[in-house]
């Protein structure tokens, strides 16, 4: 069907993919000039993507083949370089969206070593040749397939980028941590669509190994080559796809996910490490914002206001909540929110509705409402409000 066709069906997934990372990765840097950085590195990892499209269709396609051909097994090899970019650079945009400070420092230049051993592995492919192979590898693969250090190479793609890819969820649960540790509410942050990305990255990954290995075992016992094409087209799909998802989550989502501090109190000095001393005063100044002035109340109140207020630094209060409290900061307000809508469940004389309840008590989630009253009481407010409704009569 194809055969009178430069391009067939596999080419053309290829191209659409090439041709919307090279364009997506000149139009990104220029937009929204106060994400420039983290757009900058999501134009890097689309353009390692496009080059790593471009070295699958340059390399499967019988035309281009040809004609690059003179050039001999090492132009093919150059383009390969780009996997080894594509998990480091989604590690350094997912880090660069989650905190405002983010800076390149001396140690990120180590995520390069997977990189530069890159030309060594190379090396020792061609030197694994003879000169007949080394002309034949042009147009058959699996003469490199059966290189020791080119499966080195494959097996280290696939280990990397379930590596990078591991660490940069790392990142979203090191970045939970700190929101729970300096913000009372997290309803106007989101970052499922981050995760949610990575977690798509991750799934192409393994896609990706697993037609490789069905395009290994239809060459061995020669079967299943329409099943390893049929899944190489499929994880071109889903590469189109997920270039679509992260361009379109990453500009429209861009402003719900608050970049944070990634080291809080850098004004503080950081020489002593030790735990910060609870003295019973800083106990009692706590006391005293929760009972009489009910800080809690306030449904976007943060850490360092209410250290303000309590003419601590933020580290002295966190180790009063930790320590003393034993909560972090999110856990210990949204426990005194449940306490207060407890007592306005308790008392006849309040008329309000659940939606009042809910707002008079700091909350402005019905989700996060629901969810740590459970957690705090084993009912939701309904349930409890029935049960002190029958113990009164």
């Amino acid at each position: 069907m194809f055969q009178n066709h430069i391009f067939n069906l596999h080419d053309q997934s290829l191209l659409l993919v090439i041709f919307q990372c090279m364009l997506l990765a000149i139009l990104l840097p220029f937009s929204k000039p106060e994400v420039r950085r983290s757009n900058l590195l999501l134009s890097l990892f689309l353009l390692a993507i496009g080059v790593t499209a471009a070295d699958t269709l340059l390399y499967w396609n019988v035309v281009l083949k040809s004609t690059f051909a003179e050039q001999g097994i090492e132009f093919f090899m150059f383009f390969k370089f780009s996997v080894y970019a594509t998990g480091p650079l989604l590690y350094f945009y997912t880090k660069s969206k989650l905190y405002s400070d983010f800076e390149f420092t001396r140690r990120d230049f180590l995520h390069l070593l997977p990189l530069s051993v890159f030309p060594f592995l190379m090396f020792l492919t061609l030197q694994s040749l003879s000169q007949a192979q080394v002309h034949m590898a042009v147009f058959d693969y699996q003469v490199l397939f059966n290189v020791m250090s080119f499966k080195v190479h494959l097996t280290a793609t696939f280990i990397l980028h379930i590596l990078y890819a591991s660490c940069s969820l790392h990142l979203i649960y090191q970045y939970q941590e700190k929101l729970e540790e300096n913000y009372s509410t997290l309803v106007d942050i989101d970052y499922s669509w981050l995760k949610m990305i990575i977690i798509g990255f991750i799934g192409i990954s393994f896609w990706k190994v697993l037609a490789h290995v069905t395009n290994w075992l239809s060459d061995w016992f020669n079967w299943g080559s329409d099943a390893a094409s049929a899944m190489g087209l499929v994880s071109n799909v889903f590469m189109f796809i997920f270039i679509n998802t992260v361009v379109v989550y990453s500009l429209v989502h861009s402003n719900v996910l608050k970049g944070i501090n990634s080291k809080p109190d850098n004004k503080e000095p950081q020489e002593n490490h030790e735990p910060e001393e609870v003295s019973a005063e800083h106990i009692a100044r706590v006391n005293r914002l929760i009972t009489e002035d009910k800080v809690y109340l306030y449904p976007s109140v943060t850490l360092e206001q209410i250290a303000e207020k309590a003419q601590l630094t933020t580290r002295q209060l966190s180790s009063v909540i930790n320590r003393h409290f034993e909560k972090n900061f999110f856990d210990f307000i949204n426990y005194y929110r449940v306490e207060h809508a407890k007592s306005l469940l308790c008392d006849p004389n309040y008329l309000g509705s659940m939606l009042d309840i809910m707002a008079d008590s700091g909350f402005n989630s019905k989700s996060a409402f629901n969810r740590f009253f459970k957690k705090y009481t084993n009912n939701t407010p309904s349930e409890y409000r029935r049960s002190k409704k029958s113990l009164a009569i």
